[in-house]
């Protein structure tokens, strides 16, 4: 298995289990990621060998959304390419993929959560989508969330940034199973447990045809417009101010006080 710098991998008995790995940054993500992980579910997904991959976040928390600092030094477009391009290589990949979540999720790593066929989370997890406090839009991963929470719950939560925890993203279907103690290496040994009996073919077919075939919500020319919406954005004034305002620990200019 290729050695990587912002995620860890091992493979054992037809199981590859997954860790984010930039701890300093709450495993944001950023282009160097995004190419590992593109690069990485492009190979497995060719693999007939593998039966469940296992998606997790080493350290405090599982996925704190994009770099900010990362972004404001790539060219949008790119960068906006390049996680959708992620994203849909997660999503299309053919194997059982379990996301087990902890500490923060946000953003692009509630995106990645709603590509994964199972996600399984700590109960004192904690949710948000960010985007609209930075002037921003969760464009590129709104395919993925709307199909997979429903458009009035996604809505709802992409315009307020709302935090919201284990027991309401249970609700929307946004999380299937949660878990109350800190030993994620035990909740995995559960999963793999799980999954031991099913047959390989079998799973494959199940996300072929209810996943690509029967329920597929998504297509070309929405990928294509989230893309190029959010690359616009990332351009105004008001998403200048907001990653710069992020950037500086202060409150964007347009932020009313109501004390």
């Amino acid at each position: 298995m290729i050695k990587f710098k912002t995620i860890l991998v091992e493979q054992r008995a037809g199981v590859v289990e997954i860790q984010l790995n930039r701890p300093a940054v709450r495993n944001a993500i950023d282009e160097v990621m995004i190419d590992e992980m593109t690069t990485l579910f492009k190979t497995l997904s060719n693999s007939n060998e593998i039966r469940l991959i296992i998606l997790s976040g080493h350290g405090k928390c599982f996925c704190s959304g994009a770099d900010i600092k990362a972004m404001k030094n790539v060219d949008d477009g790119i960068q906006s390419l390049g996680l959708q391009k992620m994203l849909l290589c997660i999503d299309h990949c053919p194997h059982p993929i379990v996301a087990i979540l902890h500490g923060t999720v946000m953003g692009g790593g509630i995106g990645i959560a709603a590509c994964c066929d199972e996600v399984i989370a700590n109960n004192q997890t904690q949710f948000c989508f960010p985007e609209v406090r930075l002037g921003l839009m969760p464009a590129i991963i709104s395919p993925f969330v709307f199909s997979k929470i429903g458009f009035s719950s996604a809505l709802a939560l992409s315009l307020s940034a709302r935090k919201f925890d284990c027991a309401h993203a249970k609700s929307i279907d946004l999380v299937h199973h949660s878990f109350d103690h800190d030993n994620i290496a035990k909740e995995i040994s559960k999963t793999i447990e799980h999954y031991s009996n099913s047959g390989l073919e079998a799973m494959k077919k199940i996300k072929q045809y209810l996943k690509k075939e029967l329920f597929a919500k998504q297509n070309d020319e929405v990928h294509t417009l989230t893309s190029r919406l959010i690359t616009e954005m990332r351009k105004s004034d008001e998403a200048q101010e907001g990653m710069k305002a992020m950037l500086e620990k202060r409150k964007p200019s347009w932020v009313t006080n109501h004390e």
